[in-house]
């Protein structure tokens, strides 16, 4: 008979902390966190509860894509 023994050593690469509706926000083995998938209702949501329930996790603030981002036109 073979026994499977798990030791500390070996936790999990990621561990998800929160759901935002298509977004998650996980931990990762080395402490850091990262908010994964969702759009920007979903990243405010996540900085909302963050700033509420996990104040000492720094997210960045997310690049929107070039199509959402607005024009500066100066006119000349």
């Amino acid at each position: 008979m073979t026994r499977l023994t798990l030791k500390k050593s070996m936790k999990p690469l990621i561990e998800r902390v929160a759901t935002f509706g298509s977004a998650t926000l996980v931990k990762l083995s080395d402490g850091s966190h990262e908010l994964r998938g969702g759009g920007n209702r979903e990243w405010i949501r996540a900085k909302e509860w963050v700033s509420l329930f996990e104040h000492e996790v720094l997210l960045s603030d997310r690049q929107l894509p070039k199509k959402n981002q607005p024009s500066v036109s100066l006119g000349w």
